[in-house]
Order: structure tokens, then sequence, then C-alpha cells
């Protein structure tokens, strides 16, 4: 098939150029959620640099028990303590940090692809029009945006960079005359890889999937076997020293508890989870935040339809041309092994038996789906063809408008948590986010409405999970929401409300001195002035040092 003819410099230069259109409305956007923790409130990144409290702690996410790991991942903290120490907290400044990752990253894709096509026999021309559609997929597609518009999607944004900067050390270890330093190249990237995200645990998996796709499809690429099994050897055994420095020196477990105490229910969903994301590529429509899957609900017809999809790509194999063939093996492992970590490996739960299926966890895996792509195409277009070059135009002219209209998802927090909460509701913690960000625009009624659905999902968790350590998972997270309703009713004034809250907050935590301290001016501001200095007494007592908490003690007692 003839092909545009496209150099690797103006191929470049429109993937810089398609990142900017549809990312250039996130610069104007503020912070969110999760911005906060990981990059605003962050010692490590808005403090003094500390080697040692980025390289030897994790960072605890906040969460109130330890049923979520913390994370280790200080090759971030580096690079956000970089961004912050220059402009500080401009978040303008970190969205075109993301998006300048993003587009780089692209540019990764086209080289990587570049390459292979290359080695697979390829001719230059093609490899550089199918190296650009590859990548130019790859940085407008919408489901991109939670990596690249949120500017803690960045741990996806640098894991990519250093995992795919790897994969091209090794393409270049197997043609290389002196494998030394590829070797060392790629062994380097893959330990910032790591110290950037657990997810990077899949990369060995990825370089014998490539040269396991060669040897099938190919075998007349010869491997070189001495050079692979090093390769491997030297990737197995950083990961295994990451894995020890982890867990015994950083202390950061790197496997998450499931809090429901299901033990291998998320294996019974395996089919209907690949669906779901495969989906989303093919078809990225209702994208949001939060994005769930039950894990206790009935998966037979999604996995069965998951199979069949399974085996009818199985039989377009032998119709396809060698390199197409590499291309969908290849491509379809890619899709699979690296979504193992958040899958199967370290999977995320937001609450009870609701995995995550975070949508930025299709960041790195999604090369693997606009590979098999790729693959199926070289088998249907075999000519030069009119028809296919306006499609691809026409398909990246909707990619773009899509992505642009996602992005503004996240220009506030309430923007982002309404369109959560249109698919997600059933998630509590979705509901105290939509709660916190309307109390944040004083919307009281909307905001204590939200907490009180996020109470009552919590309350009822904790009648159904299992062992006391997922109890008080959920207890801990009602306690949340019950202080901002009582909170909300002490700024409204509404002092019997507040009362009534913030005495189930004490049923919850007994000896959290802030809530008998709220009791205490609820109680004095009703005029029950027993229960009042009752309260404010107790607050002085759990703390002792607050010596706002004295004063008003005895602000109290002097008006008696």
């Amino acid at each position: 098939m003839k092909h545009l003819d496209l150099s690797s410099d103006t191929a470049v230069l429109m993937l810089a150029l398609l990142g900017l259109i549809a990312y250039a409305n996130v610069t104007g956007y503020p912070f969110v959620h999760d911005d906060f923790p990981l990059v605003v409130n962050n010692s490590m990144v808005a403090g003094p640099w500390n080697f040692k409290a980025v390289f030897l702690h994790s960072l605890d996410f906040g969460a109130p028990t330890d049923l979520v790991r913390s994370y280790y991942r200080p090759v971030l903290d580096v690079i956000n303590h970089a961004v912050f120490s220059l402009f500080g907290a401009n978040a303008a400044a970190f969205h075109l940090w993301n998006v300048f990752l993003h587009i780089l990253n692209g540019w990764m894709v086209f080289r990587i692809v570049e390459t292979i096509s290359f080695q697979i026999r390829t001719d230059a021309a093609a490899a550089r029009w199918h190296a650009f559609i590859v990548a130019a997929l790859f940085v407008v597609h919408p489901v991109q945006t939670q990596a690249a518009a949120c500017v803690s999607g960045i741990s996806n944004l640098v894991f990519a960079f250093f995992c795919l900067s790897a994969f091209l050390f090794y393409l270049s270890l197997r043609r290389a005359s002196q494998p030394l330093a590829p070797m060392a190249g790629m062994t380097a990237m893959f330990v910032l890889a790591l110290l950037s995200k657990e997810q990077a645990l899949i990369f060995p998996g990825l370089i014998l999937l490539y040269e396991g796709s060669l040897a099938i499809v190919l075998p007349e690429c010869k491997i070189r076997l001495v050079r692979v099994s090093a390769s491997i050897a030297a990737l197995v055994a950083v990961t295994a020293l990451y894995l020890i420095f982890r867990i015994f020196v950083v202390g950061a477990e790197p496997f998450t508890v499931d809090p429901t105490a299901g033990g291998f229910s998320r294996f019974a969903a395996m089919g209907h989870i690949l669906l779901i994301n495969a989906g989303l590529l093919v078809w990225p429509a209702d994208l949001h935040y939060f994005r769930s899957l039950d894990l206790l609900s009935s998966h037979w017809a999604a996995n069965m339809m998951s199979g069949v999809i399974a085996l009818g790509l199985l039989g377009c194999l032998k119709f396809l041309p060698p390199a197409g063939r590499f291309l969908m093996i290849f491509g379809g492992g890619w899709f699979l092994i690296s979504q193992l970590t958040t899958i199967q490996i370290i999977p995320l739960f937001w609450e009870y038996s609701h995995m995550s299926l975070a949508e930025h966890f299709l960041y790195f895996p999604s090369i693997g789906m606009f590979l098999m792509g790729l693959g199926l195409v070289t088998g249907i277009v075999r000519r030069r063809n009119v028809i296919f070059t306006s499609t691809v135009i026409a398909l990246l002219a909707v990619l773009i408008a899509a992505t642009i209209r996602q992005n503004t998802a996240w220009a506030s927090e309430l923007a982002l948590f309404q369109r959560s909460a249109r698919f997600e509701g059933h998630l509590g913690r979705v509901q105290q986010a939509l709660g916190d960000a309307h109390l944040q625009r004083q919307e009281y009624v909307r905001g204590i409405a939200a907490h009180i659905k996020a109470v009552e999902i919590m309350n009822r968790y904790e009648t159904i999970a299992v062992g006391e350590k997922a109890k008080s998972y959920y207890r801990a997270l009602g306690f949340v929401s019950v202080m901002a309703i009582a909170t909300a009713y002490l700024t409204l004034g509404d002092w019997p409300s507040a009362v009534a809250w913030l005495r189930r907050a004490v049923a919850l935590d007994p000896d959290h001195p802030d809530v008998h301290e709220n009791l205490g001016i609820a109680y004095a501001e009703s005029g029950d002035a027993p229960n009042a200095r009752i309260h404010l007494a107790k607050a002085v007592e759990l703390a002792p040092d607050r010596v706002d908490y004295r004063r008003n003690l005895e602000l109290f007692l002097a008006k008696q």
C-alpha cells in the first residue's frame, strides 16, 4: 500500500500541535481533589527539600485506616518539587507541564512504533505513517484526560515516559554492536519507572511479549537469546530489590487489602473488566471520575461477550499479513499485561465491593489497543486509499473535540463530582466529595444532602463488611461526613441540628477533641449550660495543648 510522505520531524510537529489543541483549555483550571494531598499540601513537594523524607518514607494518602496502601513514588515528589520551586502553587504551570509530558510520551510512542515497523520489514514511509496514527490516537484520545488534564495524573505520565524510554533502550539493545550502554539505559529507566508508579512492575513482561510475538509470527527476525536473557535477569533483579527496599526499608506495602474480604472475586470479573476498558477506548462515551465495577454483581454475560470478541480477533489473525498478525498479538498482549497491576496485583477499591476502573489506568494500556487497531488496518487497507486517510483525519478531529469537552470536568471540584455522581452516585466517597464541593461554595442545603447520602452508604457498608478492620474503615469514612454535616449546621447557626449530628460524631469517635469542642459550643448557644461545660472541659482534657480550647472554656465559665 502507498502511504503519505510524512517525515519524522513533520510527524512530531503535528503531534505537538494536536496535543496543544486538545488540552489548551486545561491551563486555566485550578487544583482539584487529589491535587491537594499529592501536590499542594504535600510537604515533600511544597516544603523544603528533604532527601530522606522523599526516598525513605511513603506518603499516607490521608486514608482513615491502613486499608488503603501508602504511596511510595519519590520520583514524582522530586519532579513536583522542582516545578513547585520554580512556579509555586501555580496550577497553570503544573497543567502545562502535564501537557508537555503527554506530548513527549506521544513522541516516544511514535519512535517505538516506527522502530518496530522497521523491525517487521515495513518500508520507511509506511512505518512513519503507522507510527503517526498510533501516536496521534494516543495523544488526542479523551480517555487520557484523567492523566493529562488532572495535575495529580502526572504519575501516569511520568511512569509511562520512563517505561517507554526503557523499551526504546531495549529495542536499541537488540541491534547494538555494544550492548552495555543500552542495557544500562534500559535498567536505569526501569528503576525510575518503578519509583514513579507501581504499574511499572509489568515492564519485564512486555520484553518477553515482544520477543515471543516475533518468534511466533516472524521467526526470520532473529532473537539474540543471550541479550534477552541478560535483560530479563537485570529487570527481575531490579524488581526484587525494589520490593525488598519498599517493604522492609520504607515500610510501604505495595499490595492493596480487599475491604470486602472477598478473596478472589475480581478474577471472576476479569472478562467484564477487560470489556469495559476496551469499550472505553473504542467508544469513549460517559467518561467520568471514580468509575467502578461492583465485583459482587453478575458478570457471566459480559464475560461471555468478552470471550466471543477475543475469539473473533483470534480468527482475524489468519487473514492478516505477518506484520498485521505481529501487531495484533503484540498489541493485544500489551493491552492485557499492562493492566495486570491495576486489575489483579495491585487493585484499588473505592469502597466495599466496588473496584476502581479509573480511566487513568488505561493511559499506558491504550498503546496496546491502538497497536491492535493498526494491525487490523494493515490487513484491510492494502493500497493508497483517500477514504481511509480522510477517515483518520475525521476521527482525530472528533476525538480532539471529545477531549476538549471532557477536559471541562476538571474545571472545578463541583464540575468533577457532579459528573461523577451522575454515574457513581452509589459510592459514598463520591457523595462526600460532592458534598464538600457544595459546602465550599456555601451551598449548604445541597452539601448537607450529599453528605447525608454518604453517611447512609457508609453505615450500610459497616453493617455488611467482614472483620473489624473493614468495619472501622467505613466507620471512619462515615465520621468524616457526620462532622461535615455538623460543621455546616454550626455555620448556619442551626444549633439543635448541630447538636444532633455532633452527638452522632461522639458515638463514632468519643475521644476526638474537636467533636467535644464543637458540641460544647453548640450546647452553649442552645442555652444548655451543663452539657456545654461537660464537653468544653472534655475537649481541654483530650487536647491540653490547645490554647483556644482552654480560652473558650474559661470564657464560658466566666459567663456563668
